[in-house]
């Protein structure tokens, strides 16, 4: 038995085994048939095609018999003999007028067995309400993952079953069931799932079992792998926190999961930008090990990012925090300081060794003593390296010449050795002094010239001093300094009245070698001594060069008649004044003095008969007349008030201890400054101007005492006080943060070198701008507002030395930097070409008056929309795409002052242009007149609502089909030709819009003719015997069924 799937078998010849009347077949007990439709309820057309589809089972005869039964007798025999095909398409046609109680049986030959419907159907003239199925959804072009839900809908006429088979079908071809008996709800929720790995050329079909219905998907959709998991990269380490030091090897760790790259990329970040490629690594889990290197000067706000290398949209991770990247230390520097070159000491001084050092040192030092380059001696294993050592001076074997120090690092390789040579002379022997004379014992007259003589030995200084001592205790210096040559004339004096228990001790100066007489001597009176009182100068007078004096003295005892007056500076005589004069007690002198020195002065008259010479009790001074010179301030400075004024003199000869300092204005006291300050040079005066501002000032200082003065050579001046304004911002200002605004004051000469420069929010100090910025006038601002307010702003500018400020007049605002926000086209729009597609943006108040607008695809620029339009927030673009695709445009829109840019939030589409393609009829099909059939056509996303159908006959249009159809790629046309029958006929779809056209590929025919049947054997005549096999043959036109 031949065994078929659902296609009709056309049937061109029928054999008949012929049977006399009566003669039946034996039965076959195991033979076993069925009918299978129509097998009851059908609503058949009279003159349209039915299959009668029927089963055999078993050993069942080759042929069948199909006939038409009404209320239970065969009416019409539908065909004597056929193959048990199991089916046979039927031009149903009625027993005369009647239109119910109709089966169909079906007899096997030979045999005899035989099956009816099981129930009545009707044959009717007019169509039956049957079953119309319509697939809505999907309807080809989508793209649906696996696993994802897509919704199967149809429409169902009211004929139609309960429930219906819903097939997945792959190039036209069933693959798979998605339902076999859905119920008919008219949707049915699927979860994509493709036959096999194809992803491509499937279509859903919906039937109705019942009555064999079916319609499909008009085109194809795709069904593509789920998508696989995003990329996420995780930075693991450094995470913020850490201190690193260059040259440091730092292990950045990262780990991955999802659909990465196959590799990543390492960067090094500076307060959140990119400032180095570390290095690009293969992708998943790592660790790679970088040498710590910072970008420029800067230590801290350092981070690692890692990243795909290549993504259109790249995962990655950025340090959680900043850590920091401190500079390479510096290699150790030593130089040694001291001692240097030429230096000279003696064994047992104390030496300090100093030296500086810099970079990464270690923490000490030791340090050698070179002898011609040589270590000769460790001064010091290992001392602090804190720059200095003390040393006590040793030379190496004696030698005294070519010494030099070395210090140098412990642990380390720095050193530095002495810039030169110094010296190591031997230790000094210590000096010993003896008094050889006098030695004790003896007996001297006062007045008499006594030598004192002693030795040295060793080293001694270079002079010493002598005293006479009574009872032990020093009474008189005979000489507070003498050479050190071992001999002192000293005339006899005693300290007090003359008698015994007197000694001479000679002691070194600067030193402590001494020594006294071995024991004490006896100074005696001479008889009739001479002795002479000096009475003028007193003691303590105060003389002056040139000015004329009485020198007076008294005379007593056993004097000459003459004597000699000499000038005595210090211990001796420095000026004679008289070789010989009569001793009368009175001398006239005009005073003259020793060089430069004023103080020490003493008077000796000298009794020319014995010799013997006496001095002034006490010191006087000399000096020249008071002279003052006023150094500062001279002529032509000028002072602000309050501002410090050294004054400044210089004194010669005998002026007084204090001076008194004036103030003039056009050479008049105007002002006392100073009514008697120490006449020591200088004075601090804080300028104050007693005439008020202006030129013609001069100070004068004068000594009291003699009246001597000296005031200013020339005029100067004392200017007004510091004064400030604010130029700008004067207030009502719109600052923006980032731009730079140019602060603006004027200041008198008076305000200092430099301004305060701060930012006030709400008459308070909210940042520093400047501390110390150049009195200039101008300061170039980089906006930067206080956290958490954008208005109640002031400037202010203050001089720090006079603390004179100046405020903007009003407040002013500070925005933030240019901000731009992209609001449309959203993401996910889809544009046609042509489509006028409403940009709009949103734009802060420091943005520009221009903006450029960009058309990105997968974040790159690949059109200028507009190279520059108003920033109004809004502009309307024709859509036009990109070369490469309809998908991941963007918008950006850029501020053209700031540079600032913001992009649309996500992709949207630019489709193609509308495409239109016939694809049924498209050439050398044959269409009947009156019958029905569907035109297909493909629409692209861009084609209008409705298309115009149009019959063409030799390329030009003969009728209109549907002058607006749905779009819908379908349309039920009944056919009717517009021309001849005959071929030459094309389908033509045209978009409303009238952009897109297409037209059948090649022509197809239309026919007017009816169908015909004409049977062409048995032609009549022919002598048949039972059990012979007849062949019957008929001829059908293309109309038929």
């Amino acid at each position: 038995m031949l065994r078929h799937s659902g296609s009709v078998i056309p049937v061109l010849a029928l054999a008949l085994l012929a049977t006399t009347c009566g003669d039946k077949s034996p039965e076959s007990p195991r033979c076993r048939l069925a009918v299978v439709s129509p097998n009851g309820g059908e609503w058949l057309v009279a003159g349209s095609v039915h299959t009668i589809l029927w089963s055999t089972d078993g050993p069942c005869g080759s042929q069948v018999r199909l006939e038409l039964i009404r209320d239970g007798a065969v009416c019409d025999t539908i065909a004597a003999a056929i193959p048990d095909t199991g089916e046979h398409a039927w031009l149903c046609s009625p027993c005369g007028a009647d239109s119910l109680a109709y089966r169909v049986r079906v007899v096997v030959l030979p045999g005899g067995q035989a099956d009816a419907s099981d129930g009545e159907f009707s044959i009717r003239s007019r169509p039956a309400p049957v079953c119309s199925l319509r697939l809505t959804a999907p309807l080809g072009g989508e793209r649906v993952r696996v696993g994802e839900t897509l919704l199967v809908a149809w429409e169902a006429g009211s004929a139609c079953g309960d429930s219906v088979r819903l097939e997945l079908l792959r190039d036209g071809l069933a693959c798979a069931t998605i339902a076999a008996a859905a119920a008919a709800a008219t949707s049915f929720a699927w979860a994509a799932e493709p036959c096999g790995g194809d992803s491509s050329g499937y279509s859903i079909r919906v039937t109705d079992p019942a009555w064999g219905v079916a319609d499909e998907s008009p085109g194809t959709f795709v069904i593509v792998p789920p998508p696989a998991e995003a990329c996420a990269l995780g930075l693991v380490s450094p995470n913020g926190g850490e201190t690193y030091t260059a040259g440091d090897p730092v292990s950045i760790a990262w780990e991955s999961s999802g659909a990465c790259a196959d590799s990543v990329t390492l960067e090094l970040l500076r307060d959140g930008s990119h400032c180095a490629t570390i290095a690009v690594c293969p992708g998943g889990d790592g660790v790679y090990t970088w040498i710590a290197e910072p970008c420029g000067p800067a230590a801290s706000g350092y981070a690692v990012r890692v990243s795909e290398s290549s993504a259109p949209r790249p995962a990655g991770d950025t340090s959680d925090g900043t850590f920091a990247i401190l500079p390479a230390p510096l290699p150790c520097h030593l130089a040694l300081l001291s001692p240097g070159d030429g230096m000279a000491f003696r064994a047992g001084d104390g030496v300090a060794v100093s030296w500086s050092a810099s970079g990464a040192c270690a923490d000490s030092v030791s340090i050698e003593l070179l002898r011609a380059g040589t270590p000769c001696a460790l001064l010091a294993a290992a001392t602090p390296n804190d720059g200095s050592f003390d040393w006590i001076a040793v030379p190496c074997a004696g030698e005294s010449e070519g010494y030099a120090l070395r210090v140098r690092e412990r642990g380390g390789s720095a050193a530095a050795t002495s810039a030169g040579v110094f010296r190591i002379d031997p230790a000094p022997v210590p000096c010993s002094l003896t008094l050889i004379a006098p030695a004790g014992g003896g007996v001297y007259e006062m007045g008499a010239e006594l030598p004192i003589a002693w030795s040295s030995h060793g080293d001694c200084a270079d002079s010493v001093g002598i005293t006479l001592l009574l009872d032990g205790v020093p009474c008189d210096t005979l000489a507070l300094s003498t050479a050190n040559d071992g001999g002192f004339a000293w005339i006899v004096a005693p300290c007090g009245p003359a008698g015994g228990g007197f000694t001479i001790r000679v002691a070194e100066r600067g030193g402590t070698a001494a020594d006294e007489s071995a024991a004490p001597f006896v100074i005696v009176e001479p008889p009739s001594a001479c002795g002479i009182e000096i009475l003028a100068p007193a003691g303590g007078a105060a003389l002056r060069v040139g000015e004329g004096l009485e020198i007076a003295w008294s005379a007593s005892g056993t004097c000459g008649s003459w004597v000699r007056v000499d000038l005595l500076l210090g211990e001796g005589v420095c000026l004679p004044i008289a070789a010989s004069t009569e001793n009368d007690g009175s001398l006239a002198w005009v005073v003259q003095r020793c060089g430069e020195n004023a103080e020490g002065y003493r008077l000796r008259v000298t009794d020319l008969a014995s010799g013997l010479a006496f001095e002034s009790a006490a010191p006087f001074s000399i000096t020249t007349p008071c002279a003052i010179e006023l150094t500062a301030p001279n002529g032509g400075e000028v002072f602000c008030p309050g501002e410090s004024v050294a004054i400044a003199w210089q004194t010669r000869g005998g002026c007084g201890q204090t001076v008194s300092v004036e103030l003039l204005f056009d050479g008049e006291p105007c002002a006392t400054i100073a009514a008697a300050t120490e006449n020591d040079g200088h004075f601090s005066w804080t300028a104050d101007a007693c005439a008020g501002p202006g030129s013609g000032y001069a100070v004068r200082v004068t000594d009291p005492q003699t009246g001597a003065g000296d005031a200013s050579d020339d005029v100067w001046a004392i200017e007004q006080p510091c004064a400030l304004s604010l130029l700008h911002p004067s207030g009502g200002e719109l600052l923006c943060t980032g731009s730079e605004c140019l602060i603006a004051w004027q200041s008198g000469s008076c305000c200092g070198q430099t301004v305060l420069l701060e930012l006030l929010h709400e008459g308070v100090v909210c940042q520093t701008i400047a501390a110390a910025a150049s009195n200039s006038g101008e300061y170039a601002w980089v906006v930067a507002p206080c956290p958490g307010a954008d208005e109640g702003y002031r400037v202010r500018v203050t001089d720090p030395l006079t603390l004179q400020s100046a405020e903007s007049g009003e407040t002013l605002r500070i925005a933030p930097e240019c901000e731009l926000r992209v609001t449309a086209p959203a993401s996910g729009q889809s544009f046609c070409p042509g489509d006028a597609v409403a940009i709009a943006w949103e734009r802060g108040a420091c943005c520009g008056e221009l903006v450029r607008i960009e058309l990105l695809r997968n974040d790159e620029v690949c059109a200028e929309i507009a190279g520059e339009t108003e920033n109004d927030g809004s502009y309307e673009w024709p859509a036009a795409a990109c070369a490469g695709g309809p998908d991941g445009y963007q918008v950006r829109v850029t501020d053209l002052s700031t540079l600032r840019s913001a992009d649309g939030e996500g992709p949207f589409e630019i489709a193609g242009e509308c495409a239109l393609t016939v694809t049924s009829p498209n050439g050398g099909e044959t269409l009947c007149v009156g019958r029905t059939v569907t035109l297909h056509w493909d629409a692209g996303a861009c084609c209008g609502t409705t298309v115009a159908l149009e019959l063409l006959h030799e390329d030009a249009v003969c009728a209109l089909i549907a002058p607006a159809a749905p779009n819908t790629g379908s349309y039920a046309f009944t056919v009717f030709s517009c021309g001849p029958g005959g071929g030459g006929y094309r389908l033509r779809v045209t978009d409303a819009a009238g952009v897109a056209s297409d037209a059948s590929d090649a022509t197809f025919s239309i026919l007017t003719d009816p169908c015909a049947l004409r049977v062409t054997a048995p032609a009549g005549g022919e002598r048949l015997s039972p059990g012979e096999t007849l062949e019957i043959a008929w001829e059908s036109s293309t109309c038929c069924g």
